[in-house]
């Protein structure tokens, strides 16, 4: 069990990174992440498997049409609303890329709303892919000119030609990965203008809050799956979250953002021992397993009898894994206390779920649907984001007041202390202990690490990147066969087809470029860069990451320097090996949150298991 202090570090703002942030991997953030077309071909799939075609044909009675005032009321206020948000949506796209040109970082909730504002102006305008991407694509070389500290310093030498190359090769990767995040986050359409998936939402939470009406198993499961653990943890309060980290046996100490990442981690790690206790059986443990998987998953333990431990642990894994209804939701509800009542609970709990929660999963149906949702509801979902935004900011601001108070006092006492004037000689720094890592110094790493693997970091992100294209490609073809099995007219929008084509002209121009860089650096061309290259298994000694790190500004000190790195070196032989330290410096620096130094460790467990279960050994 880690401990947090109760005086944390402010976040400063940092001045070399920008774009190195802006796209954010759903896999390192949370590998059980869905896109919303993934989401898409589940739905139409469940939804094939529950109803049969005799079926489907009896459910599809005509409604009766609202009258023509009523059509051209619901009209009018659509495009209104449409017309707010399409203005809100520039407002905050604007500032947020305001911020990122300045060389600030954008906070996690940030980059996500910068996401969702982008896949909103393309959706309300679709036409507009072929005005905005160009445009940016024309301003990359005068982004570079006249903003060269927006870039990591790692990207800033004294050559001219390469180096600028290099910059812009960097700026637009990072551009092709964030629309290529956002072709993802966006809604599927259909060829029907209808609200099914939408109204039965709607409803089936009016039944559960005002009727009290007691709601089918098959629907508090089915309705469960929205409210992933992503969705409920960003939108939790503070004392919901300090009681989720009591119930976890976590530390309720520290900001809401390092308590969700604390949650997050600890939900990873639940996700990952499911996998495995389900592959070897629930029968196969022994007592104090149970007790202690129990325990972990906020479940009664002690003073159980065997059966009743293996009973409730079974459900778990009936719930989490094959219903998929997240695990936070399940923490929430406590429904595994009474086996026996597992709806009611599970209903109790969506039932007082905040409503920000519950609008923005009615968005979320609505594009995993193929259907509209008022843009009234889009407009609150921003505007609560925007609200949440503003509080994190307050958040760290009296956090920084506080340790600015705290060490006024400290400060004085020295100013008053006697000057003894005695000649001895400087010794050597000795290594500083870490009690926690800030937010900057985690992207401080992040850059050094980034800056060490070279011209192999740009080749692992642009193949990165060309794997997620693939994927998605194979998405859009499951769905389209997936829909016409379930005779639901849904498919890719025109805004995703447009934005997909300018993302692979992206990589295609990246590609193009990075392999003249190469050429360049072959014929001797450009700068030679073999000597900052690691060797072919990536192990450097600790020294070359030192280095690194002293070339940053948010990191000073040679003894603050040597305990980050040795952090990073637990066997303590003076070698790090960077691919397997690079995934993990990554993940957690976007984090936007101080951590402490054993997290690093967890963090690197946790990836290693994760890569192991979804190994292809590991599945057969």
């Amino acid at each position: 069990m880690t401990h947090l202090p109760v005086s944390l570090p402010y976040l400063r703002p940092h001045p070399a990174c920008s774009f190195a942030f802006l796209h954010t991997s759903p896999w390192k953030l949370d590998p059980n992440k869905k896109a919303v077309v993934e989401k898409a071909v589940d739905g139409l799939k469940e939804k094939k498997n529950k109803v049969a075609p005799s079926e489907r044909e009896e459910q599809s009675v005509v409604q009766p049409k609202p009258s023509l005032a009523a059509r051209a009321k619901e009209v009018a206020l659509h495009y209104f609303n449409g017309f707010r948000l399409l203005v809100l949506d520039v407002r905050v796209a604007i500032r947020l890329l305001l911020k990122t040109m300045q060389g600030q970082t954008l906070t996690r909730r940030e980059r996500k709303l910068f996401r969702r504002t982008v896949a909103d102006m393309f959706r309300i305008v679709p036409f507009s892919v072929f005005i905005i991407i160009p445009f940016m694509e024309f301003l990359l070389p005068v982004y570079v000119y006249f903003f060269p500290n927006a870039l990591p310093s790692t990207f800033q030498s004294s050559s001219s030609k390469a180096d600028r190359k290099k910059k812009e090769l960097k700026v637009k990767l990072q551009m092709a990965k964030f629309l290529q995040g956002t072709v993802e986050e966006m809604a599927v359409t259909g060829r029907r203008n209808k609200k099914e998936a939408v109204q039965e939402f709607a409803k089936f939470f009016e039944k559960i809050r005002d009727s009290g009406q007691q709601a089918s198993t098959s629907d508090l499961i089915r309705f469960s799956k929205l409210f992933e653990d992503e969705l409920t943890l960003d939108n939790l309060s503070t004392p919901t979250l300090k009681a989720l980290c009591r119930l976890l046996l976590l530390q309720p100490i520290g900001s809401s953002n390092f308590l969700r990442f604390q949650l997050r981690m600890k939900l990873r790690q639940l996700m990952t021992d499911d996998k495995m206790i389900q592959k070897e059986g629930v029968e196969s443990l022994t007592v104090a397993e149970l007790q202690a998987a129990s325990q972990a998953r906020g479940m009664r333990a002690l003073g159980m009898p065997a059966d009743r431990l293996r009973s409730q642990l079974s459900q778990w894994l009936e719930l989490h894994l094959r219903h998929q209804v997240p695990s936070s939701l399940l923490l929430l509800s406590r429904a595994l206390y009474l086996p026996d009542d597992v709806p009611n609970m599970l209903q109790a709990t969506l039932s007082t779920l905040p409503q920000p929660i519950v609008e923005e999963a009615g968005v979320r149906v609505a594009d995993s649907s193929g259907e509209t949702v008022d843009n009234k509801t889009r407009l609150e979902v921003i505007r609560q984001q925007e609200t949440l935004i503003k509080e994190e900011a307050a958040e760290k601001q009296k956090e920084r007041e506080e340790l600015e108070a705290a060490a006024a006092p400290t400060e004085s006492m020295e100013d008053s202390a006697p000057v003894v004037h005695t000649t001895v000689a400087t010794p050597t720094p000795p290594e500083e202990v870490l009690d926690s890592i800030s937010a900057a110094e985690l992207r401080d790493l992040n850059e050094a690490v980034a800056s060490l693997k070279g011209e192999r970091q740009l080749e692992e992100e642009i193949q990165e990147l060309k794997e997620e294209r693939e994927e998605y490609r194979e998405d859009v073809a499951e769905l389209a066969e997936e829909s016409q099995e379930a005779q639901e007219a849904l498919m890719e929008s025109k805004a995703s087809v447009r934005l997909g084509k300018r993302v692979e002209d992206l990589i295609s121009q990246v590609d193009s470029t990075l392999w003249q860089l190469e050429k360049d650096i072959v014929s001797g061309e450009g700068q030679d860069l073999s000597s900052a290259q690691p060797n072919s298994e990536q192990v450097i000694p600790c020294e070359e990451l030192e280095q690194a790190l002293t070339r940053l500004k948010e990191t000073s000190g040679e003894a603050k320097v040597r305990s980050l790195v040795s952090v990073l070196d637990p066997d303590h032989d003076g070698n790090i090996n960077i691919r397997e330290i690079a995934e993990v410096v990554e993940s957690l620096a976007q984090e936007d949150t101080d951590i402490q130094p054993q997290h690093i460790a967890l963090i690197k467990h946790l990836i290693e298991r994760e890569a192991e279960e979804n190994s292809p050994t590991s599945q057969s």
